[in-house]
Parts: C-alpha cells; structure tokens; sequence
C-alpha cells in the first residue's frame, strides 16, 4: 500500500499541515525523508566519490568570549565531576552491574562526563559553560550506579527537594537579570551578548527543571537522568552567577542599558513590520514571495523550509520581548536581518535557475567550496565579542554539521550510489547566510548608534 501513488499527500496537503504547525521549521528534520517528495534531480553519485566533496578543509569555529572566567572556577567544576565519578568502579564489570543496559548506561555518562571534563580546545569561558554538562553526566551515570543499592522512596524524596531548590535559585537569577555596560558601541555589543547566552543557559535550566518528573515507578537509569538534570541545571545557576561577577568586576564606565535595548528592540520590530514578510498558509506564499510554478517539490520545500526560518526569527522577536527577555530579543532580531537577506538570495537564485539539483560531486564541491569562501569573509567582517560573532560561529558549526552528513554518505558501501541532494541545498543556504551576515551585523550596529 505504501508504493501507492495515489494514497501519497500533496504537496497542498503538506503546506496545510506545516501551517498549521506554526512556520515549518520544526518539521524539517522529519520531512527531509518522506517518500513523497519528489524533485528533478538524478543525482546519485557512487558512495566512494563522496569524499571529493571535502577536499579542502573546513571552517576552524572561533567562538566568542565575553568574559574571562577564573582559574579555581574551572578547578572547581573539575573537582565536581571527580567526585562524583570517584565511587564508580573503572572499569564496570558484570560483577559490579549485572545488568547490561545499566552496566552501559552508567559506563556511557562517566565517559561523556570526562570528555567533557577534559576539553582542551576550547576557550576557557565556553569550556567552564560546557562543565554543566559534564557535570550532569556525571550525576547520571554516579546516581544510576547508587540507585541499585539504595531506597528509592528516600531518593526520590530528596531529589524532589533538591530539584525544587535548583529551580527557586534558577528562578530568582533569571528575575535579577538586569542589562549594564559601558555606552559605547562596542560596550553595548558585549553586553547584548552576555545577555543573549545568560538567558539562553538560564532558561534551558529552567524549561527542563520545570518539565522534570522522578517518581517511584522509576527505574535507576530514569532516576540517573533526573538527577543528571538537577546538577546541570545546579551548575548553570554556580557558573553564571561567578561569570557576572567577573563581567562586572571587569567593566567601568557602566551604565543602565534596558532602555538602549528596548530602543532596539523597536526598532526591529518596526523593520519587521515594514518588511512585512508572507505567512506561510497554502501554496499561494510562493506567489507572494516571488516564485510560482516552480514544478520541483523540492525546490519548493528549501524555499519553504528558508522562509518558515524568517517567520520563526521575526516571532523570536516579539516573544522574548514581550517575555522581557532583552538579550535574545536582540539575537533574534540580527537573526532575522540574516534570514531575510539570505532567504531573498537563494529565492532569487532559484528564480534565476542558478541554483538547480548537482548532477555530479564537482559540483557539490563547488558548493561547498562557495560556502567557505563566504564564510571566510564573514569571519573577517565579524569580529569581537558580539551577537554578530555569535552568529557566524553558529552557521559555522552547521557547516561542520553538513560536512559530517557528507562523511556519512562515503561510509556507504563504495558502489551505492546515494543522493547528496539535501546537504547541497545546506551549503547553499549557509553560503547565503553567511555572505548575509556583514551587511546585516551593520544594519544592526547602526539601530545601536541612533541612540
């Protein structure tokens, strides 16, 4: 029944049903795969062709670091992560687990928790962020490992007590949150930053501690994770009350910025309003947004899928403002000046015909090879510790993330012949994103300058 043609949706049936979920973008990842969308290409290439497309080395990712956290603060996380490993028996045998599933649970989490323990290629400010992870793995696989031994109406209680104090100290940090820097422009940027990712860690701390649920039907592994939770959400609230020490010991000349902020935040809302971009509801957006008759479903699906991405930046927006959550209002709002920008680029190379399905590995490399020179150019134009830095290091890591897809493709056996469709459409948008990003950091410095 499945190969039947006629019982396969439409592509309307698919666009009522994406509407209806919102702009679309939380649908990508499962659509990718339908068997019903159909495109003109025939582009299937011999697996062990594949690695041609990563010829040349990709993107190195330069995070940004507003802040310079101490020394002892890392040792501390350190220090947490080796004592609660330090009861696990290393390695975990059949005798010390018997069960299998527990056994390699227990075994998984203590190694990602020393992974990330012993991250040396990072810098110290996105390292100590990272710690809360690690932290949280360790918690899992220690708690796992107690829980086979130890009463669980007594460790649900307590983990229970536990969670709720996390969440009042998480709570109350997020309700101190205020916006000060120097007023310079430089200042503000930094700023802006540090208020983006202190909310963003915040309240990810905050939506899992308030969707957690330990209960005495549990088993070890589900009690390991609840806990897991607790200390990394414990560990966010640690590191970010020590990094906004550190920022503001480390400042002069500060000032209030809310209202700088809100300015801002108006301002692109306004810009918003006057770019006044087309809800996604039936098959009548591609005429509104300049593409009709395009007769390849999956050409209409990236440009969907580009455009539900503008949406979704522009509702950023108005929510975290109305949320008053100022940092990420302002990231939302740089991210839609790049959404745009970047969704009428490639709408317009799709109209021109430039951009069709690749019909060889040349020129999927040649693809990515495009990317990375605009990323090259972007990392030259974006620099300092801002939102815009912030931004190119994400697009950066999504190349990363196309390139490993890639390597997944070459790992086929070497005579399969497998699509690259999908990620040649990545390395387009993100060469869109990417050659979007200088102009649209400027427009955003130059709303920051009118005050």
């Amino acid at each position: 029944m499945t190969g039947d043609r006629t019982l396969r949706p439409t592509r309307r049936d698919f666009l009522a049903a994406a509407s209806v979920g919102g702009a679309g973008t939380s649908l990508a990842g499962c659509l990718d795969r339908l068997p019903w969308r159909e495109r003109t290409s025939n582009g299937r290439v011999p697996a062990n062709s594949v690695d041609a497309v990563l010829s040349a080395d990709g993107p190195s990712i330069e995070w940004p670091d507003p802040i310079e956290p101490s020394s002892a603060s890392i040792a501390d996380a350190h220090d947490r992560v080796d004592e609660l490993l330090a009861q696990i028996p290393d390695p975990i045998t059949v005798a010390d687990v018997p069960n299998g599933v527990v056994r390699e649970s227990i075994a998984s989490n203590r190694r990602d928790a020393i992974d990330g323990r012993d991250a040396s290629d990072v810098a110290r400010y996105r390292h100590l962020r990272e710690t809360s992870d690690a932290r949280g793995a360790a918690r899992h696989s220690r708690t796992t490992y107690d829980a086979i031994e130890l009463d669980h109406e007594s460790l649900v209680a307590d983990l229970r007590t536990e969670r709720t104090d996390v969440l009042g100290t998480v709570r109350t940090q997020l309700d101190a949150i205020d916006y000060r820097g120097p007023e310079t422009v430089e200042g503000t940027l930094r700023a802006a930053l540090v208020a983006r990712q202190r909310e963003a860690d915040l309240r990810r701390a905050e939506r899992t501690l308030g969707d957690w649920r330990a209960g005495l039907g549990d088993t070890v592994i589900d009690l390991g994770e609840a806990a897991g939770d607790v200390e990394r959400a414990s560990a966010t609230a640690s590191i970010w009350s020590h990094l906004i020490d550190r920022y503001e010991a480390g400042q002069s000349d500060v000032v209030p910025l809310e209202s700088s902020f809100s300015d801002v935040i108006d301002r692109s809302l306004e810009r918003i309003e006057t770019v006044d971009f087309p809800e996604q509801v039936g098959d009548t957006w591609y005429g509104a947004v300049g593409v009709d008759d395009l007769d390849d479903r999956g050409l209409e699906f990236a440009l969907w899928r580009a455009g539900g991405e503008v949406i979704d930046a522009a509702d950023g927006v108005e929510t975290a403002s109305v949320e008053g959550r100022l940092g990420t209002a302002l990231y939302r709002a740089l991210e839609f000046e790049v959404r745009y920008r970047a969704f009428e680029t490639f709408r317009d190379w799709v109209r021109s015909g430039s951009f069709a399905w690749p019909a060889s590995v040349s020129e999927i490399e040649a693809e990515r090879s495009a990317a990375l020179l605009a990323a090259e150019t972007a990392r030259e134009s974006v620099t300092g510790p801002t939102l815009g830095a912030l931004r190119c290091a994400e697009r950066l890591q999504s190349l990363e993330w196309t390139d490993a897809a890639v390597r997944r493709a070459a790992d086929n056996d070497p005579e399969t012949r497998v699509s690259l469709d999908d990620e040649y459409r990545d390395y387009a948008l993100r060469r869109a994103e990417l050659t979007a990003l200088p102009d649209a950091v400027e427009t955003f410095r130059d709303r920051l300058r009118t005050d």
